[in-house]
This record gives C-alpha cells, sequence and structure tokens, in this order.
C-alpha cells in the first residue's frame, strides 16, 4: 500500500514524531500517579533511604548492581521518601528511549525507521508495565539502545563508503581513529552503565562490544588486503580504531572491577551469611507505614504487595495476618498466596522448634500412653 504524497509529507514531518512522543508519554503517564508498590519496588523505595556506601553494602548480597538506588537516593536526597517522584523517574528512562528514535534513529536510518522505533518504545506492552516500576529495567534498556546506537555510528564511520547520514552527523566533530571522539565515550560510558544497573545488561553490552570488536578487526584486516579505505581522516592506520576500542574497554572493565569483587566475596560468605538481603533490609527500612495498610492491597498489576511480603518475615502469625488482610481485601489470588504463605511459615516454624521441647513433648506422650495402657489392662 502506497502512502499519497500528503499522507507521506504528514509522517514524515518532525511534528509529527513529536506529536507521536508526546501522546506515548500521556500513555506512559497513566499509570505512573499512584502509591502502590509491590515486593521489588519496596525494595527499591527502602533502600534508598539508605547512604552510598550502604547501598554498595546491602545491593552485594543482593542480585541487581547498584546504580538505579544510588539515583533513587539523589531523588531521596532533594524530595526525600516521594514514591511518585521514584516512579516518574522510572517512566523517564522508558521516555528517554523512545526520545532516541527522534534524536538518533531517525537522523541515522531515516524518518519511517525513527517513527516505528519510537512507537515500538512506547507503545509495547511489556515496555508500558515495565516503565511504571520502580526498578531499574527501563533505564537499562535505554542504556543498552544508547550503546547499540552508537556501536553502529563507530562501524559506519569505518566503512569503505559510510552511510551518508552518518558521515554527516560525524562532520566537523574531532576524531579518535576517524570516529567523532564524543561517539567513542558516549559508547563506553552507556556500557558501563549497563552493567552497573543489570547484569543482563552488562551481557547486552558485552556482546554488543564483541561484534564491535570483530567489525573492526575485519575492517583492519581487509585494510592490510587492499588499499587504504578513504576514512574521515586520511592519516588513520589500519589498527587505530582496534587500539581504541581496547583502551575504551578496559577503562569502563576496571570501573566495574569493584563490583565484581564485592560479588565475590559475597559469595564465598554464602556460607555464613551477614544478613545482607532484601528480608534483612525490609526489617529495619524507614519506608513509610502506609505502604502496609490493607486499603493498598488493590494494585494495577502485580500479584504481590508489600504488606505480604513484610508480614511473611515477621513468621507465622504475620503470614496468617497477611492472609486476612488479602481476604478482606477481597482479592482471590492474594488470598490463595496469603493462605500458601501461612502454611510455609507454620511448617518452617514447627521445624525450627527446639529439639529439647520435641524430645520432652514426645517422652510426655509416651507416658501418657503407658499410663492408657496400664488402666486398660
Amino acid at each position: 500500500m502506497k502512502l499519497s504524497r500528503g499522507a507521506h509529507v504528514r509522517l514524515s514531518s518532525s511534528a509529527f514524531h513529536i506529536l507521536l512522543l508526546v501522546a506515548g508519554a500521556a500513555f506512559l503517564l497513566t499509570d505512573a500517579f499512584h502509591g502502590n508498590v509491590w515486593f521489588d519496588e519496596s525494595y527499591s523505595a527502602g533502600i534508598a533511604n539508605h547512604s552510598f556506601a550502604d547501598i554498595w553494602y546491602y545491593s552485594s548480597g543482593d542480585v541487581h548492581p547498584v546504580l538505579i538506588y544510588w539515583a533513587l537516593h539523589v531523588l531521596n536526597l532533594v524530595f526525600g521518601q516521594n514514591i511518585t517522584i521514584y516512579r516518574l523517574f522510572t517512566v523517564a528512562g522508558a521516555i528517554a528511549m523512545a526520545v532516541l528514535g527522534y534524536t538518533h534513529v531517525r537522523r541515522d536510518h531515516g524518518w519511517a525507521t525513527g517513527v516505528l522505533f519510537s512507537f515500538f518504545a512506547l507503545f509495547t506492552p511489556y515496555i508500558s508495565l515495565m516503565a511504571v516500576e520502580i526498578r531499574m529495567y527501563s533505564w537499562a534498556t535505554f542504556a543498552v539502545m544508547l550503546c547499540f546506537i552508537y556501536a553502529i555510528r563507530i562501524i559506519g564511520t569505518q566503512l569503505a563508503t559510510p552511510p551518508a547520514r552518518i558521515a554527516e552527523a560525524a562532520r566537523g566533530l574531532k576524531c579518535w581513529a576517524g570516529t567523532p571522539r564524543r561517539w567513542w565515550i558516549t559508547c563506553f560510558a552507556s556500557s558501563l552503565a549497563c552493567a552497573y544497573l543489570h547484569y543482563f545488561g552488562a551481557m547486552s553490552a558485552f556482546m554488543i562490544n564483541v561484534v564491535l570488536l570483530f567489525a573492526l578487526g575485519a575492517r583492519a584486516w581487509r585494510h592490510r588486503k587492499r588499499s587504504p579505505n578513504p576514512l574521515p581522516e586520511q592519516a588513520v592506520c589500519a589498527g587505530a580504531p582496534l587500539r581504541v576500542l581496547i583502551i575504551g574497554c578496559v577503562a569502563p572493565g576496571g570501573l566495574y572491577l569493584p563490583w565484581i569483587g564485592a560479588r565475590c566475596v559475597d559469595r564465598h560468605r554464602r556460607d555464613q551469611p551477614d544478613g545482607r538481603g532484601r528480608w534483612h533490609l525490609l526489617g529495619e527500612d524507614r519506608v513509610p507505614d502506609h505502604l502496609y495498610r490493607a486499603g493498598h492491597v488493590r494494585v494495577f498489576d502485580q500479584p504481590l504487595v508489600v504488606c505480604g511480603a513484610r508480614q511473611l518475615r515477621r513468621g507465622t502469625a504475620g503470614a496468617r495476618a497477611g492472609h486476612r488482610l488479602c481476604r478482606r481485601g477481597g482479592v482471590g489470588v492474594l488470598d490463595r498466596v496469603g493462605g500458601a504463605l501461612g502454611r510455609m511459615a507454620h511448617r518452617a516454624a514447627s521445624r525450627s522448634a527446639p529439639a529439647a521441647d520435641r524430645g520432652g513433648e514426645g517422652a510426655a506422650h509416651g507416658r501418657s500412653r503407658e499410663r492408657k495402657r496400664g488402666n486398660g489392662s
């Protein structure tokens, strides 16, 4: 189906792309102004109250890196404990990724690709769900996409005939090995941000840099076999981009080593846990108590609320109380979850009873049975 000239002009205009971004941002924000939090979000809100050093310490015993928690702590210092501000910050990550479609993808690959990128970045159901959770996912996807865009740009500048759009974007900029300096720096900085936001982000950045390494290696090999490629800087030698890439990867890798070391030390101490982790943190956090009241049982799309998580940690009685809260809330799924948690906690409490008490109890029952048999005889 071919578009008419008028429709093509309207869809390809910058005004239409900006209108799409505004509509998508409004769509994501419709679910951002509420105070409901589920268990993972409660951890984010709780750890934001702690200092930067404490966040590093607690997170090294958890399952995610620290960058998003440090960002939430900065917001906490400025605005205080504000769930809406935290949520708007995560929504900003999803909107920022969609804006890349206008500022980068459109410029490098044309208006149609840019518009489609922004549309799917804003209206894909899973992204719209993750965008309103007080977690690292929206900013992690933004960092991965930013790293990928600049890796593609770097590869484009190293081709024998760089794409016209990429060559135009690079014109007039100071270069390292034929590629604008700021592009290298952005690629390396976004790689480090990926690693400190999520472990899947670290793997994504690693694979992007591996592809970049192979592309630059192939370019160097071809350069040695044939005549020099017409690069933006004619004096660039074949191995210069590879050297820049290796140095640029070593620097973020060195900045990531402290976290790897902290994780390795924590794994070495798993046999003697020191209380780091979510249950310990939520037991002593300063998340406002109103977030745990039964009035906040109804959430938009989360299966578990913070009240159930906190009550579970308090043992059998707490889990049963969470079960009753779920029943009063009228949520069938939470009712079943509360019942299951209560039974699990009851069994755990039974297994943790002192051995002496169980032995004494068994002896008492044995004496009672013997008396009954003696009376019967």
